[in-house]
């Protein structure tokens, strides 16, 4: 009798343990077919797009995926790309294609690569794998830290205009999809700014590869024409000062001459006419001949003394008669 409910008892917890597990397999398989409704996963890799994920504005790659093994161009009003931590390859032709694509961001913590404002880049920033196709900025600047520029990094751009690159290129990743090749830089691209030389860019790692639209323009020593202007700038800022001085110098010093010339006229004329009286009062003084007497009292004088004798003389002449 114990036996039997000892077995009784046993098969109960089976059933229990069998049901508990069952639901527990249906909980996971609902909750991930739900995270992944947007994405074909098989293993660790999205190798797909589902119907519903083509019409997606954003995807999320889920956490645990290692790999992104598909073009997520199917993706046809893709803007954002979110990407985790575990994710460990992507596609070399993954974002090519999506022409409304914004911003990829990866998550802290990724080994194998990493984002900022949007575009997408190994871990180091060494190697520039995605400018984003929609992105709204006209100008960009790649990092100083970039020495490779990935497959298409700007092939897609319909808002991009300029590129400027700042530091030594070292290889260009280039390819080609059902024989043709694919663009490094976009035809909308009209200026790229390189920091070196012609000859330096010309040894770029597949330089003869790269396609470039026929209305971009490449420049280069990209830096260096700026600080050559400026540098022309203060030149000719520093001779227009030293001119400036120069002038002031000259009219200071003419002044000076002109006002030391007519003080020296004005002490000559004084010194003149100050000798010359002092010459004449000595020579007056002392008799000689150099100043004209004046004999205008004597004169007078005598004259009187001649009339007032010829007076006396008609009186004395009067009283003897």
């Amino acid at each position: 009798m114990k036996a039997k409910k000892l077995s009784a008892i046993l098969a109960a917890i089976a059933v229990l343990t069998t049901s508990t597990a069952v639901t527990a397999l249906a909980a996971e398989s609902s909750q991930t077919e739900s995270a992944n409704e947007d994405l074909v996963i098989e293993g660790n890799a999205v190798t797909g797009i589902t119907e519903k994920g083509k019409a997606e504005k954003k995807i999320v790659i889920p956490e645990g995926i290692t790999e992104i093994d598909c073009r997520l161009s199917q993706c046809e009003n893709l803007e954002t790309l979110e990407i985790p931590a575990s994710v460990k390859t992507i596609n070399s032709f993954g974002l090519l294609g999506c022409k409304f694509l914004k911003e990829v961001n990866v998550a802290e913590g990724n080994e194998s690569f990493s984002s900022a404002d949007g575009v997408l880049f190994n871990k180091d920033k060494t190697e520039i794998l995605a400018y984003p196709a929609a992105k709204t900025e006209d100008t960009f600047t790649i990092p100083e830290t970039v020495e490779v520029i990935g497959l298409g990094a700007f092939g897609d751009c319909v808002n991009l205009k300029n590129i400027i690159i700042p530091g030594i290129i070292s290889e260009f990743v280039t390819g080609s999809i059902s024989g043709n090749s694919v663009l490094t830089f976009s035809e909308g691209i009209s200026d790229i700014y390189y920091v070196g030389s012609e000859q330096l860019w010309r040894t770029i790692s597949n330089i003869e590869n790269v396609v470039i639209g026929a209305n971009t323009t490449v420049h280069f020593n990209y830096g260096k024409e700026t600080d050559s202007n400026s540098s022309d700038s203060e030149t000719s800022s520093d001779a227009e000062t030293s001119s400036d001085t120069e002038t002031s110098s000259d009219s200071e010093t003419s002044s000076d001459t002109e006002t030391s010339s007519d003080n020296s006229t004005t002490d000559s004329t004084t010194d003149s006419t100050t000798e010359s009286t002092i010459d004449s009062t000595t020579d007056s003084n002392s008799g000689g001949t150099t100043t004209a007497p004046d004999t205008g009292v004597a004169g007078l004088s005598l004259t009187l003394g001649v009339v007032v004798l010829a007076g006396a003389a008609l009186l004395i002449s009067k009283k003897t008669r």
